[in-house]
């Protein structure tokens, strides 16, 4: 699992790191919510540390590009978007939220 982290004019790299250890959390406790165990039982059981995201940040016209990738269905993106990641956007720029741009795959704007 890949994590890309680009320091922005606008956001430190202390910033960018504390973002995506709460995306991250978030991301942790959204999978225990719905069910997901800690621990694997057994080989053949899915467990939250082979679930978590892949995160990415990026420079996009000004703004800080945030991407986080899980392979969960589209409701199951929209309700971890709406109510575990875009809360957390917010406190970097209240107009940020998370938009679903294609299966598997969230991307938010900051300013």
């Amino acid at each position: 699992m890949k994590r890309f982290v680009t320091c922005t004019s606008q956001f430190n790299a202390y910033s960018l790191s504390a973002l995506r250890s709460s995306i991250e959390d978030a991301c942790k406790e959204w999978l225990l919510a719905n069910g997901f165990s800690e621990k694997r039982e057994n080989r053949y059981d899915v467990c939250v540390d082979d679930m978590m995201p892949s995160i990415w940040m990026s420079d996009y016209e000004d703004k800080l590009r945030v991407e986080v990738g899980m392979e969960i269905g589209y409701n199951s993106l929209l309700d971890l978007a709406t109510n575990y990641l875009d809360p957390i956007v917010t406190r970097y720029d209240k107009n940020a939220y998370f938009d679903i741009a294609e299966g598997g795959l969230m991307v938010a704007y900051l300013n």
